[in-house]
């Protein structure tokens, strides 16, 4: 195969990886959970549920009753 600037060669037999000769690793992977590829440096996710929890200020008010014992 020859291409325009008359080098000759399979695009199979050069080399796509780094300057350093290391082959490039790719930037996704399974995930564990699913299964479903995403990139590697995605932030885990968090449950919308355990989100709220964590946000919102839960405190138990106590309440003072309106009636006195006399």
């Amino acid at each position: 195969m020859v291409n325009r600037n008359g080098m000759v060669g399979k695009i199979e037999d050069k080399d796509v990886g780094s300057k350093d000769g290391s082959k490039a690793s790719s930037a996704w992977a399974p995930d564990p959970v699913t299964g479903y590829y995403r990139p590697i440096n995605h932030a885990n996710e968090i449950d919308p549920v355990e989100l709220r929890n964590m946000l919102l200020n839960h405190r138990v008010r106590s309440t003072s009753s309106s009636t006195s014992s006399t």
